[in-house]
């Protein structure tokens, strides 16, 4: 009992990271009515970036997450403006933005590959000043996995409290259901949007960092959590944040479970199929019929 509950945290742990990359993803299809398949690239750039920064700020997890929030923000701005803005403004077609996403991901995620090539990266270890691991009820866990979630939580509480609470919040609803009348309103529809891209490209720069923390550092990093983002926002239900977050706590646990069971090879093939039943079943996703409130 003791090694399921152990795998359990693993899991939740797991879903932690995925729910900041998701939930980034689900905030700009709520406006924009697309996936947007660069994410994967921004934050892999992020997370190479906050490499970098550690060689600045040395293993200070604290500034290492501001700077690449920050970095990833103002790198998903630029995406939006070189990618999406003029088709936005011109035609609107969701085929172009499709497009238009999936190749600023591969330049992304090329241009990581360019500047460091195939050698692996990993960031410094920001915890080897504490005890690593702790032992509550038989269950040993890992600092960085509890310093993880509570970063998450505390993420997407505040991303919930700016779309409840603020001015900005309340735009982006409002567009999320009409972009037309939003517009008609008076409200700065590009500047409502390229707001949105900064938040979550900062999500994204999060998630990087997280990532870097976990695993070693590769550009194909970038298509990797690009699938994992994808299969989040679909099982939550595209375009609900909410959907997104317990779909991507889900999904961690599910894999963690998977690689257990059938092992790492065999485990994205799992999770897949895992996604077809789940659609099979429930085919708007976690939150039902999701074209009625995306925000």
């Amino acid at each position: 009992m003791t090694y399921y509950l152990q795998l359990l945290v693993n899991g939740i742990s797991t879903g932690a990271v995925y729910a900041i990359i998701a939930v980034g993803w689900a905030l700009i299809f709520s406006i924009l009515k697309f996936s947007n398949f660069a994410h994967g690239g921004t934050m892999v750039v992020a997370a190479y970036a906050g490499m970098l920064c550690t060689q600045i700020f040395g293993a200070n997890l604290w500034l290492t997450l501001i700077a690449s929030a920050l970095i990833g923000g103002a790198l998903n701005v630029l995406v939006e403006l070189v990618s999406f803005h003029r088709i936005r403004l011109k035609s609107n077609q969701l085929l172009l933005l499709f497009v238009s996403a999936i190749t600023m991901g591969l330049l992304l995620q090329n241009l990581v590959a360019i500047r460091f090539g195939g050698i692996f990266y990993s960031y410094p270890n920001f915890f080897e000043n504490m005890n690593r691991y702790i032992t509550i009820l038989g269950l040993s866990i890992d600092v960085a996995d509890i310093i993880m979630l509570a970063v998450a939580a505390v993420c997407i509480i505040a991303l919930v409290l700016i779309l409840k609470k603020t001015r900005l919040g309340v735009a982006v609803r409002a567009l999320s259901m009409d972009t037309r009348a939003t517009s008609l309103m008076g409200m700065n529809v590009n500047l409502i949007v390229l707001s949105t891209f900064f938040i979550a490209g900062a999500l994204a720069g999060i998630a990087g960092v997280f990532v870097g923390t976990r695993t070693v550092l590769s550009p194909t990093l970038g298509s990797t959590y690009t699938v994992k983002a994808f299969m989040v926002a679909v099982i939550g239900g595209l375009g609900s944040l909410n959907g997104s977050l317990f779909a991507a706590l889900m999904l961690g646990v599910v894999e963690t479970f998977l690689t257990s069971w059938i092992g790492s090879a065999l485990q994205p093939v799992g999770s897949f199929i895992f996604m077809m039943i789940f659609l099979l079943l429930f085919p708007n996703g976690l939150a039902g019929n999701f074209t009625s409130d995306k925000a």
